[in-house]
């Protein structure tokens, strides 16, 4: 299940479901619901799903976007299987394999990692799906991404 969240440092509190936070409000897709123990965290238990947010303030999207090197993707055993811009963001679809805890089972997972952001801050989202979810989930996410995760 470690595999299932990224650490990131989170800033921001919640307000029902919705994120709020110094550079950013975020409406999760349908049947995500709010992770009370963690900020900027929802999940979906029926389908084995999460997302999180964390905003870095004081830095350049421009200037992120510009020197991002996909190598920080693939570092950490994700393979890139599609890369899609989308202005202003960065868009990446990512897979990545893990065996169960008694070792019985190979699975396999989609990570949405979606970089956005302006002249004061970056703001990463990332979503974690199974990959047999994949048809349902993955452009809903990334819909909720590309509409609802607002920057102010």
């Amino acid at each position: 299940m470690k595999h299932f969240y990224l650490f990131l440092f989170l800033i921001g509190g919640l307000f029902t479901e919705t994120a709020v936070a110094q550079h950013f409000s975020f409406v999760p897709p349908e049947n995500f619901v709010a992770d009370t123990a963690s900020a900027a965290t929802w999940y979906n238990k029926s389908a084995g799903s999460v997302i999180q947010i964390t905003e870095t303030t004081g830095s350049s999207f421009a200037e992120f976007k510009d020197g991002f090197d996909e190598k920080q993707l693939t570092g950490n055993n994700l393979v890139i299987k599609e890369k899609r811009a989308a202005d202003p963001a960065l868009i990446y679809i990512c897979s990545f394999r893990t065996v169960s805890a008694d070792g019985s089972q190979d699975v396999e997972f989609t990570r949405i990692v979606y970089f956005t952001g302006n002249a004061n801050a970056v703001i990463m989202a990332v979503a974690t799906i199974p990959a047999l979810a994949e048809p349902v989930l993955l452009e809903p996410l990334i819909q909720s991404f590309q509409k609802d995760l607002i920057i102010r």
